[in-house]
This record gives structure tokens, sequence and C-alpha cells, in this order.
């Protein structure tokens, strides 16, 4: 795979004047005027500008990355009642990366440069002039285990160990950076059954997991004005539990229930100066689905079918990295629950369907996402889930 992208910062200079003069411990972020942009851009970069004055940033990066695997399975059933299964997979990347961070548009000369500093580092320093180059490879061999029992025709019970891996790789913002390959123990016993002349089916499974140098993107705070997305890894585990029913109490009608629960902290991981052992992962802890189908038969006049399903998901958990950890918003520590529905009629010839449907019934309203990228700035932003949206679908089948 190979890859080029330009990651571009732009801003004003009166933006620029208005974070020089701004007092963020105290809230105070005065509006500068035309005649304050021209002296104090004189005053520090040699030439008076105008609060217009454009002023771009632009981080450029190429990529060139080769993975090679080979892996197999082998299972044996050495009874009627147990099985074995035997997996292993061996895994080489190799990745090329390049950085190359031109001075600012506005004044042409690195040392003004505010977003991406050329004193960050001597790689940052010499990517000012050209591209500054890296590699790395990365091996792992990763093996699995299952072993299945199975008590019944409709019942298997299950035990599993399984060793994941993912490469490691550079941060495009970091001039010269790079993050170590992640990898995953993880433990799992399950069952996955059929019941009641197989109109009820029940799967489960209970895990636990142990991540050694977990990558995971985070917002650091470099000094600059904006802050940068970068991948930092760190020590982690969890222990959690998945549910699956679906049951079929009549031929027309089917419920279903969905459950997970996650409880994961790090074990060793620093972001900063924050050390961050025993302090939870970001998200949240569970996630409960319900759905119903119902299938109206309407006779010679087709079917009517009826959908509806309904998710809530518990309040996020945070720790002191967490980039709204000291902000405070609407529905930041309440849980979350949306409702869809959907109603189709299908032809007796089953070509045509026609359906109308809502996603969001109920106008539900939550904060999403946050991002304190700006916050330097006085202009952190939060994302609200979608509103209720419908509409109406006519499909032909052919």
């Amino acid at each position: 795979e190979d890859g080029e992208q330009s990651a571009e910062v732009t801003t004003y200079a009166g933006s620029l004047i208005r974070n020089l003069t701004s007092d963020p411990t105290n809230n105070v972020w005065p509006e500068p005027d035309n005649a304050t942009c021209l002296l104090l851009s004189e005053l520090a970069l040699g030439t008076a500008y105008p609060c217009s004055a454009q002023w771009n940033e632009t981080m450029n990066n190429k990529a060139s990355t080769v993975s090679m695997a080979v892996f197999g399975d082998v299972t044996w059933q050495f009874s009627d009642q147990f099985g074995l299964t035997v997996g292993l997979r061996y895994t080489r990347d190799e990745k090329d990366f390049e950085w190359y961070n031109p001075a600012n548009s506005l004044t042409g000369n690195p040392t003004d440069d505010v977003i991406f500093t050329a004193d960050a580092s001597p790689d940052a320093a010499a990517a000012k002039a050209g591209w500054v180059k890296t590699d790395d490879s990365w091996s792992n061999l990763d093996p699995r285990v299952v072993l299945n029992y199975y008590p019944s025709e409709d019942v298997l019970v299950f035990a599993s160990y399984a060793n994941g891996y993912t490469a490691g790789g550079f941060n495009s913002l970091q001039v010269g950076s790079n993050f170590d390959p992640e990898e995953v123990d993880n433990f799992e016993l399950g069952i996955k059954s059929q019941w009641l002349n197989q109109s009820l089916r029940v799967n489960a499974s209970v895990y636990q997991y142990y991540y050694s140098d977990k990558q995971d993107i985070q917002q650091v705070d470099d000094g600059t004005p904006i802050k940068k997305y970068v991948t930092v890894t760190g020590d982690a585990e969890g222990t959690g539990m998945e549910a699956e029913i679906t049951w079929l109490p009549t031929d027309s009608l089917q419920l279903g229930l969905n459950y997970g629960y996650l409880d994961a902290e790090w074990t060793d991981r620093i972001v900063g100066d924050i050390d961050l052992d025993g302090e939870p992962l970001d998200g949240p802890r569970q996630r409960l689905v319900l759905l119903a189908d119902y299938n109206l038969g309407l006779g010679d006049n087709g079917d009517l079918l009826l959908h509806f399903d309904y998710s809530w998901t518990s309040a996020p958990e945070r720790n002191r990295a967490s980039a709204d950890y000291n902000v405070d918003y609407e529905t930041k520590d309440d849980a979350y629950n949306l409702s869809n529905a959907r109603i189709t009629w299908i032809t007796p010839s089953t070509a045509w369907q026609v359906a109308l449907w809502a996603e969001n019934l109920f106008d539900t309203e939550h904060v999403v996402g946050y991002s304190g990228i700006a916050s330097d700035l006085n202009t952190p932003y939060v994302r609200r889930n979608k509103p209720r949206f419908y509409g109406l679908e006519v499909i032909y089948s052919w």
C-alpha cells in the first residue's frame, strides 16, 4: 500500500494575535482590532500584517507499507463430543514513512511557525527544508487454540485462547516519531445453543483480555495553539461478557436481545505527566439492544413487516487523560438510548417493497463526540447525535 496526505491548518493573523493577547486562566479572549494586528505582527514577525492575513501551515506525509502473512488451522474431532482446533499465523510488516513540513505561507520563515514548530526536535527542523525519511519492520507469531464440547446436538460449549497483533507505525504530525506494535492475549469461555425445538437461540460468552502496547489515539498538548492527535501506547486489561438471545414464540413473531458488558482499565500508561495505572479506558461499560419483528400476513395482498429496535448505552467511563475529563456539557454523564422503527409492505409477487422508516424515533438528544483540539484557542466543540430522521423507500427486485 502506498499513500500520501497533507494535513493543513489554516488560520488568520488576527487569530494568532488574539491567542497572544488572551488570558485563558481568567477566560479573557479580547478581539484585536486591525491596528493591534499591524502593531503586534510587526513586533513579532518584523512585518505588519492585517488581521485578515491568511496563515497556513502544512504537514505532508508519504507512506509505503508491505504486509505479509501465512496462517493455517487444524481441527481434530477426537470423539463425538470433543473437538480441538489449533491455529498459527505468522505476520511480517515493513513500513517506510516520510514527513515534509514547509514554512508557513505568510512569512515563509520556519522560525515563525506556531503549529508545527521547528524547535520540537532536530528531525522537525530538518523537515522544514525537505523530506525526512524513516522505516521499521515488525513480525509476530500468533497462536489460537479452541476446545469444543458438544453435550448434545444443539449445544456447543467452547473454551479458547487467541493472540492478536497489530503492526507499529509513525505519527503523521510528529516528525521522526514512532509507536510500538500492539499485542493482545484473549481468553474466552462460551456457549452456542438452540432450545425449544430450535425456536430459541442462546449464545453467550465471558472473556478476559490483556493488551501489551495497546494503540490508542490521544490528544496531546505539545505547547502549540492546536493540540495534536497522536497514537500513544500502553498496557491494559479487561473483563467482559456478551449474550445474544433470539426467540420465535410464533411463526410470525421474532424477539431478540443483545447485551454486552466490559470493565477495562489501564495497567501501564502515561500521557504527558499523567499516570493512568488503574484508571478506566474511555467508553461505556454496558450496552443493551432489544429487537422485535412481526410478519403480518395480508393474504392475497402480500405481507406487512413490522420492525422495532431499542438500544441503551450506559454513561461513558473516563480517565484523567480523557479529552473531556474537565469539561462540562449537557448529557456528558448520561446514559444514551435510541429507538428505530420500520414498516414494510411486500407485494404478493415479492418484486415490490414499500417501506416507511424512522431513525431516532423519539428524537433523543445526546452528545456523542467532544473535541478539544483547539481548546487553547477557547474553541472546543461537541457533536450531537443525528436527530429524528425518517423516509420512504420503494424497492423493486428482478
